[in-house]
């Protein structure tokens, strides 16, 4: 069920997707308990749909949950743990708490600046969104040149 639900999150299809995983959570809970990484992962998917369909609020509850299952299953290094806080940071900024959304942006960014996943499209994507913050922040100053440096870093990823 949980795989139909991220498809159908792909796809666009958030009530459905938000459906689904409602449905398949009690299933994960009673097969693998609430404080696997596995169920840590399916309530993310399921805060995603929520926050497409405009319930950041409640999608924010859902990714603090997510990110302690992963920060006590993984380590607060993981980068799974910093997929989480960039989520964190969009429900933030969709709150109105950017000061919050920009702390939670650079926390994901220096996690996949502390390991392997320092580099690539992760590492892109997180200078990227601390500069989106920064933007809807105000600082635009801030922001382009983390625009820059995302920029640089994809393009020199698709001349390999």
């Amino acid at each position: 069920l949980m795989q139909r639900s991220w498809l159908y999150y792909d796809w666009g299809k958030y009530a459905r997707a938000e459906a689904l995983a409602r449905e398949a959570l009690p299933i994960n809970e009673a097969s693998v308990g609430t404080e696997s990484s596995q169920y840590a992962t399916n309530i993310f998917y399921l805060a995603r749909a929520l926050r497409a369909q405009g319930h950041p609020d409640q999608a924010l509850e859902l990714v603090k949950r997510s990110t302690a299952i992963e920060t006590r299953q993984r380590g607060a290094d993981h980068y799974l743990v910093a997929m989480n806080r960039q989520e964190m940071a969009r429900d933030l900024a969709d709150l109105g708490d950017l000061a919050g959304a920009v702390r939670e942006a650079r926390a994901a960014l220096g996690i996949l600046n502390s390991n392997d996943s320092g580099s690539g499209r992760r590492h892109a994507g997180a200078v990227r969104l601390v500069g989106e913050m920064l933007r809807r922040q105000g600082d635009v100053a801030g922001a382009e040149p983390l625009y820059r440096e995302a920029l640089d870093e994809y393009s020199a990823r698709k001349r390999k």
